[in-house]
């Protein structure tokens, strides 16, 4: 994905995966899935991806469903403290905010690009679904 795709990528995957979390019956994480995506996928093209994939793991275990955007772009995920007029820095607090937990991890490096595989667990039914 690149050039002006990254633009159109988060909506893409929020419908994407909406769709394939209520085929699921996972209805009552779709809010918060697709919100940690977006996230996770803007900074994935923000850092400069060429090449994004996106993964939802709907039993990832006992009332969790796993979110991964695995990219090519350099660096790791860093949680920022923004301050209350920076207009950025907040996505991955959100993604703490909403997830049971997160991480990440490195990928195989190809064409010699590194890579990464950014991961949140959600809660599947936390509202009673």
């Amino acid at each position: 994905m690149g050039g002006g795709d990254g633009e159109r990528a988060p909506g893409a995957v929020r419908r994407w995966a909406a769709g394939w979390l209520v085929g699921c019956g996972a209805e009552g994480v779709v809010e918060d899935a697709v919100t940690v995506l977006t996230e996770l996928v803007t900074n994935a093209w923000q850092a400069g991806a060429d090449r994004i994939a996106v993964l939802v793991e709907a039993d990832a275990g006992v009332g969790v469903v796993r979110v991964c955007v695995r990219d090519d772009a350099p660096g790791v995920p860093c949680r920022r403290e923004p301050g209350p007029w920076d207009g950025r820095g907040r996505g991955l607090l959100m993604v703490e905010a909403l997830a049971v937990r997160w991480g990440h991890h490195p990928l195989a490096s190809e064409a010699g690009r590194p890579g990464k595989a950014v991961w949140a667990d959600l809660a599947w039914g936390r509202d009673g679904a």
